[in-house]
């Protein structure tokens, strides 16, 4: 008997570019009458429904929760291996290629390393390209896998039919990104409150072929008035997760066996596989109760809201990316600077504390130290140390505090280096000394001048 889901179907993969013979044969190898199939092709065709077929009118209720955990199970069950396998192949697929892409790099380095750049270059964005492909096509496959369950494609089948919408797929995941990201700006209770409304936008360009704004405007038409039901069927499969997730968890941090923190590991592991691809058979069978029992809907009246919140996401995503971390980088800058005049005026502090140490020496000693590890502890409880990193163009060993004393004891120099001007000092090097700071050359013997007399 002729089934909108018949009707459904065949518009389905029409929109992928089936043709009428290869949609007929999948339907009558599943069982469907010929005569059935040619009057789903009509209808599919006219838009127009044909007498007998069920048409939903009104909304319906959602089915229980416990039949949406049933049905989900049992989809995810006769499912798991195409999608494990199409998405392991594709992943082996990714690894080839890296791996080819570096033992060709490697080769061209063997030779010339202007190559070896150039080549770097080149294959590093062929990886990048290559990787964002897998990603899309990897999502398309996992799917498709769960939209032709009723077909039981095999393997193949299913990576063929998913390659052909992975353009399709990147674009719906692109503009639900930017609608997210419009909500993102306005802070995190619009976030959720959009992921809930577009978050059935990919699946429904995988199940019916809309694409674009479309699929996300079908999305939100969707759950319109039973935003709280679906919210609370997402947050209820994410607690059932996360109970026995928390429990391995801790019984793998007090274990004192390590054979049962080993098991424990393995069981984890499996148990977050298996969550995997059951979360997506649960979006999925929630996606089809959520269509099968919405009844008439208007995807229509939301394409302007859904343009108008992808644009203002690619603003948020400008301001977020862009120019928030520009100010940060100009505070940041701004902080350095800070930091940078705060070290030179330690240097000319450091300076001029050791000179007065220098010179209470010399009144006592009638002659300056050796070395300045003489003034401590009696002059200076420790020798300063030039604050790092340098700063200007001071280089390492100007950053120092160079102590030489004259031949005769009677003069010094104390080398020191500013990256700006401070204290009233220019940027470079200085020498203080006993006749002050930048009092001429200080290192060669200087007379002791007679007292004056009256």
């Amino acid at each position: 008997m002729v089934s909108q889901q018949l009707i459904d179907y065949i518009k389905n993969q029409q929109q992928l570019g089936k043709s009428k013979e290869e949609i007929t044969n999948a339907l009558l190898g599943q069982g469907w009458q010929a005569a059935d199939v040619e009057h789903g092709f009509v209808s599919a065709a006219s838009g127009i429904p044909l007498p007998g077929v069920p048409q939903p009118t009104l909304r319906t209720e959602l089915p229980t929760i416990k039949q949406l955990l049933v049905d989900s199970f049992q989809l995810m069950k006769e499912r798991i291996m195409v999608m494990f396998v199409s998405g392991l192949l594709l992943f082996v697929c990714l690894t080839g290629a890296a791996a080819l892409a570096f033992l060709l790099w490697f080769l061209i380095n063997r030779n010339n390393q202007t190559a070896a750049l150039i080549s770097a270059i080149i294959l590093g964005l062929a990886l990048i390209i290559a990787y964002f492909y897998i990603i899309f096509w990897s999502a398309a496959a996992l799917m498709t896998a769960l939209r032709d369950s009723a077909e039981k494609t095999g393997i193949k089948e299913n990576l063929k039919r998913s390659r052909k919408i992975i353009g399709s797929v990147f674009l719906v995941g692109l503009l639900t990104s930017l609608v997210t990201m419009g909500g993102l700006v306005l802070l995190v209770i619009p976030v959720i409150i959009f992921m809930v409304w577009y978050g059935f936008a990919t699946i429904i360009m995988v199940a019916e072929g809309k694409k674009g704004r479309l699929a996300l405007a079908q999305s939100k038409a969707y759950i319109e008035g039973r935003w709280w039901k679906v919210f609370g069927r997402v947050v209820l499969l994410q607690v059932l997760f996360l109970v026995p997730y928390i429990l391995l968890q801790i019984i793998s941090s007090t274990a004192k066996n390590s054979g049962i923190t080993i098991v424990v590991a393995i069981a984890s592991f499996i148990f977050q596989f298996l969550y995997t691809y059951y979360l997506l058979a649960y979006n999925f069978t929630l996606y089809k109760q959520l269509r099968d029992s919405a009844g008439p809907t208007e995807p229509q009246k939301y394409l302007g809201s859904v343009t108008g919140w992808a644009i203002w996401g690619a603003v948020g995503g400008v301001l977020l990316l862009i120019v928030i971390p520009l100010g940060i980088s100009i505070v940041l800058l701004s902080l350095n600077s800070a930091r940078a005049l705060s070290r030179d005026a330690k240097r000319v502090s450091d300076a001029k504390q050791m000179s007065s140490a220098l010179e209470m020496y010399f009144k006592d000693n009638k002659a300056y130290p050796n070395t300045a590890e003489e003034l401590v502890p009696a002059y200076l409880p420790s020798i300063p140390t030039a604050p790092t990193p340098r700063d200007g163009d001071c280089t390492d060993e100007q950053n120092t505090y160079t102590y030489t004393p004259s031949p005769d004891k009677h003069n010094y120099s104390l080398d020191f280096c500013l990256g700006k001007a401070s204290g009233g000092y220019s940027a470079g090097p200085h020498t203080i000394s006993a006749l002050g700071i930048d009092a001429g050359d200080t290192k060669q013997d200087s007379p002791i001048l007679p007292l004056p007399t009256n």
